[in-house]
């Protein structure tokens, strides 16, 4: 790390050297936005949003082995990338007679005093404005009655995306019902009729890869209407810190109409998250005030194997207990590329939870209960791990990872 801060110094006197349109223009084919490319010396310097490739490492590696095709004399390559027009994420890559050395961590910064060089005009398939739209089922199961083996209901929750400045994403995520055998008599029915879902705005405050604070505002899941911040930092490559508190009131959609009421509930939490590499695994522990009053601790620990996640969980709330398991599946291609302004597309993997819900008197309590900024976000998508990334970048260089 130290050896690439030394060589960023010591090319920061050094004049640029070039420039190539031709580069620019590979990165915008392969469908990366708001690209920024300068050369100084024997190093390129670009940045770059990818809202094309699945996976956080895959477009890494395209983006890295483009610019090496257009710079074939170069050997360093510095590339930050983007989310909402954020750093949020710094890979440094050396290429010698084909191969690969790649370091990753959150060090945006020193990369972005060459590439915020390139002018707001000349930035490359801007992304604001443009518009995503993924196409998300849900299900639902539940086996927790005595007078039937389960309820169930399958709903269509299409999620259209959009940013307009820096920092900023809007969502408008309804849900829609199409089956289900929920009595209408039942207090928690609301599964019959249409919700408005997630339809939010959030911004990000920071624009710095080592730390992060947003904050977002409307309707979130499962039937909340209020607000919700977060702000947390990188420690260092394996461990992050992050608190984030709602404050919010409930929908009560039972009658099929919407009617919020006047009870507010609110939420204060603390996160530890780790990531271990030689296994894979990362480790997630979350402490403090729950939706609904209840103190206690959660603790997550996912296994991945690429893009393919695996996890359990167990939580201590409100004298309750629990515990359950999760999983991510790669579900689309593993390019889904924006046409121009619109972009209908499915969603990348398929994430499913099973909580165990061990008593009634959880269920009671609503114990455990969070926002969740969108439905259907899955644990692989926009996972931005340094150490989780650089391994699988390093093979997906490699040729071990497709």
């Amino acid at each position: 790390m130290k050896i690439y801060r030394c060589v960023l110094l010591l090319i920061s006197v050094l004049p640029i050297r070039c420039f190539s349109q031709n580069s620019v223009s590979s990165l915008c084919d392969l469908g990366f936005e708001n690209v920024k490319v300068m050369c100084v010396s024997d190093t390129v310097f670009a940045s770059v949003e990818d809202p094309t490739y699945r996976g956080t490492f895959r477009g890494a590696a395209v983006a890295l082995q483009s610019l090496a095709k257009s710079y074939p004399d170069m050997s360093n390559f510095e590339l930050v990338f983007e989310e909402n027009q954020i750093d949020v994420l710094a890979v440094h890559g050396n290429v010698e007679d084909g191969k690969w050395n790649v370091d990753v961590d959150y060090d945006t910064k020193e990369i972005a005093v060459y590439t915020d060089r390139v002018s707001e005009d000349s930035v490359a398939n801007k992304s604001v404005g443009k518009i995503d739209v993924t196409l998300y089922p849900m299900v639902s199961l539940i086996n927790t009655l005595t007078y039937k083996l389960f309820r169930y209901s399958v709903s269509f929750a299409p999620a259209i995306e959009t940013s307009l400045w820096k920092g900023n994403h809007i969502i408008l995520q309804p849900i829609i019902p199409l089956v289900n055998n929920y009595e209408p008599e039942l207090e928690d029915s609301e599964n019959r009729y249409f919700q408005i879902g997630s339809t939010n705005i959030q911004q990000d405050l920071i624009d710095n890869g080592k730390m992060w604070a947003k904050i977002s505002a409307g309707f979130f899941h499962y039937n909340y209407l209020g607000c919700n911040a977060v702000v947390g930092a990188h420690l260092n490559r394996y461990f992050d810190i992050s608190a984030f508190s709602s404050v919010v009131r409930l929908q009560d959609l039972n009658t099929g109409l919407l009617r919020v009421r006047d009870e507010n509930y609110y939420s204060a939490l603390v996160k530890l998250s780790y990531f271990e590499p030689y296994f894979s695994v990362g480790v997630d522990v979350t402490a403090g005030r729950f939706l609904f009053g209840d103190y206690g601790v959660r603790l997550d620990a996912t296994c991945r194997f690429g893009e393919y996640c695996i996890g359990g969980y167990g939580i201590l709330t409100g004298g309750e207990h629990n515990a359950g398991f999760h999983f991510s599946i790669p579900f689309a291609g593993k390019k889904q590329k924006r046409n121009k302004y619109l972009s209908v597309r499915l969603p990348e993997s398929f994430d499913w939870e099973y909580s165990m819900e061990a008593n009634y008197g959880w269920a009671e309590k609503r114990c455990g209960e969070t926002v969740e900024i969108k439905g259907g976000r899955n644990r692989a998508q926009h996972y931005w791990q340094a150490r989780y990334i650089e391994l699988y970048l390093q093979k997906c260089l490699n040729g071990d990872v497709d």
